[in-house]
């Protein structure tokens, strides 16, 4: 009977590890070099998509070339298939209640600056969500190095929209956290039942 209470104990807190961790879900672009002419492009198939949702935040994690002297930028499209009016910049979706995303745009205002950051995160417009499931991501840009993109629920750390220089908050570090607390209550389970 003991047994079989400690096996259970720990198998509901391995499903809740996996729960917690299921929030957060990662694509790794492998150093995907974007070039300098705009030619070369990262995609990002549909299924990379299935559990976004409005409240979710999509971080990039990049480093910049550093050959290169004039700018560095990248810009996400929602990547429709031409007969709908071609690759769309996500921010195309964006409407004034998703939050302000100005403090991540260059200057000439259709892709996220990429200078002196290593990565840039965003709150998805609501308006994208369904297009991004059905059709996917494909992502241009100017002396980028794509890293990693990840899906996390929430908002950004620096508000609705936010680029940040240092490490990017991708709530990877709660679940483990959490996921870590958990194992430590089931093993302290397992000792107190053992000494009775």
């Amino acid at each position: 009977m003991k047994k079989t209470r400690i096996f259970a104990a720990l198998a509901a807190t391995a499903v809740a590890a996996t729960a917690l961790t299921a929030a957060v879900s990662a694509y790794n672009f492998n150093d995907f070099d974007l070039g300098i002419s705009w030619s070369n492009n990262a995609i990002i198939p549909a299924e990379e998509f299935a559990s976004l949702t409005a409240d979710s935040t999509i971080t990039f994690t990049f480093e910049t070339d550093s050959f290169e002297k004039e700018y560095w930028c990248f810009k996400p499209t929602v990547a429709l298939p031409e007969e709908q009016g071609g690759w769309t910049w996500i921010l195309e979706y964006a409407e004034a209640s998703d939050g302000d995303y100005s403090a991540l745009i260059n200057g000439g205002g259709d892709a996220f600056e990429a200078a002196e950051k290593t990565s840039v995160s965003f709150k998805v417009p609501a308006g994208a969500v369904d297009p991004l499931k059905e059709y996917g991501m494909a992502v241009l840009g100017h002396s980028v190095i794509l890293k990693e993109m990840t899906i996390s629920a929430g908002t950004p750390a620096g508000g609705s929209a936010g680029g940040d220089k240092g490490s990017p908050e991708t709530g990877v570090e709660g679940v483990a956290v959490v996921a870590g607390v958990a194992l430590l209550a089931s093993a302290a389970v397992v000792i107190s039942r053992k000494r009775k």
